[in-house]
């Protein structure tokens, strides 16, 4: 049956969140080994894998609304949420909330390691822009010094003529 197939795709979309996480993670290392050829690898590796998620969630929503129409059932709602109270077998409940509890966890936990990421990159940005500022010397201490007054500036023209 068509909840049969719902449950296959949220299992899959499990399983590849399960991967984009581990991928998450794998980025905050190379952030802090500031690894920047081994993150460029794995951003298109999230892009991809983004993709695949995209696919199978389109998917799912598609077999959901089939449910709705093959039952004849007119809701707004046409969510996994609202499928649940029309199933009939417990297992089937039970196997489909299993893996929306699962998906959810992923998810949460998928959002913290994005921004601890972010918080690592905004800090080596911080970090770099710190730097850059040391090693710049300011204008003010090129331009002048104690020595020089506003007294003692020479007047010169654009063109150094004398006539």
């Amino acid at each position: 049956m068509a909840v049969q197939e719902v449950s296959k795709r949220l299992q899959k979309l499990v399983s590849l969140h399960e991967e984009l996480l581990q991928i998450s993670e794998d980025k905050t290392e190379y952030i802090k080994k500031g690894d920047m050829e081994q993150l460029s690898k794995l951003l298109i590796q999230e892009r991809k894998q983004l993709q695949l998620i995209t696919q199978i969630e389109a998917d799912r929503q598609q077999q959901v609304e089939h449910i709705f129409n093959h039952l004849h059932i007119d809701s707004e709602d046409k969510t996994v949420s609202e499928l649940l109270k029309y199933v009939n077998t417990e297992d089937e409940k039970r196997e489909i909330e299993h893996h929306v509890t699962a998906l959810v966890e992923i998810i949460v936990k998928l959002k913290q390691s994005e921004q601890l990421n972010n918080d690592l990159l905004q800090q080596s940005m911080q970090f770099v822009q710190f730097s850059l500022d040391m090693l710049q010397p300011s204008m003010k201490n090129m331009n002048y010094n104690e020595k020089s007054s506003g007294n003692e500036t020479v007047k010169r023209s654009v063109f150094d003529s004398k006539a």
